[in-house]
């Protein structure tokens, strides 16, 4: 089996469904692909997604 590329996320990554065809249309022509990932806030979440904003939060 042949492939084209390897893709990974983090476990907390929310998959933007149009995303494969960005990867698609970039891989042939580029290295590695890299993504803006953005924070989806719940109100009340202190655990994982409170600290994935912290830590955008904190880059920013």
């Amino acid at each position: 089996m042949r492939l084209r590329a390897v893709v990974f996320h983090d476990a907390e990554d929310v998959v933007h469904p149009d995303e494969l065809r960005v990867f698609d249309a970039l891989v042939d022509d580029h290295a590695a692909v890299q993504l803006p990932v953005l924070p989806l806030m719940k109100k009340g979440a202190r655990f994982v997604g409170g600290h994935y904003g912290d830590e955008f939060a904190e880059a920013a």
